[in-house]
């Protein structure tokens, strides 16, 4: 056995200074988001910019969410216990993310991020992504057992579960 090799001092002054540069940064974002700017902005920009990109890449975004909203009525009669931040305004959605219309536009809007990012895919550019993903993890030797119960601890609909469990 080796023996435990002390940490270089100047490795722990940069672990420091990389733990504070991080929390600046949070503060730096918390500071954005709660700005009219980001609000009045840069939101409708940037949800704009989903909805054109999804358009323009044979993503049929309001068909989908419509489509979603008219299956049942979606109402909870009990609104489980989550962290204050699912609560607060972010992206294109006053109410945070746990809100119905983030739930309605998830993912549709994960498909217009997979076209934009694989644009050799075009709409299908979220699923190219997601098999690779499946592929990586099942060359790592990832595997769900026959009956095996999967739980997502995620954040999103649960759409990667879902193929996980298939």
């Amino acid at each position: 056995m080796r023996p435990a090799r002390a940490i270089p001092t100047s490795a722990r002054i940069a672990t420091l200074l990389l733990v504070l540069a991080r929390a600046d940064a949070f503060n730096l974002m918390d500071a954005l988001l709660a700005s009219p700017l980001y609000k009045r902005v840069l939101v409708p920009m940037s949800r704009d910019m989903m909805i054109n990109t999804a358009r323009e890449n044979g993503v049929p975004w309001a068909e989908s969410v419509e489509w979603l909203r008219s299956q049942r009525d979606w109402t909870l009669d009990e609104r489980a216990d989550a962290p204050a931040y699912y609560d607060a305004p972010f992206h294109a959605y006053d109410a945070g993310n746990l809100c119905w219309d983030a739930a309605f536009e998830q993912e549709v809007a994960s498909k217009a991020v997979g076209a934009r990012n694989y644009p050799a895919f075009g709409a299908e550019g979220e699923t190219a992504f997601r098999k690779a993903f499946d592929d990586a993890l099942s060359d790592a030797g990832a595997r769900v057992p026959d009956g095996a119960t999967v739980v997502d601890l995620g954040c999103g609909t649960g759409y990667s579960t879902r193929r996980l469990a298939e």
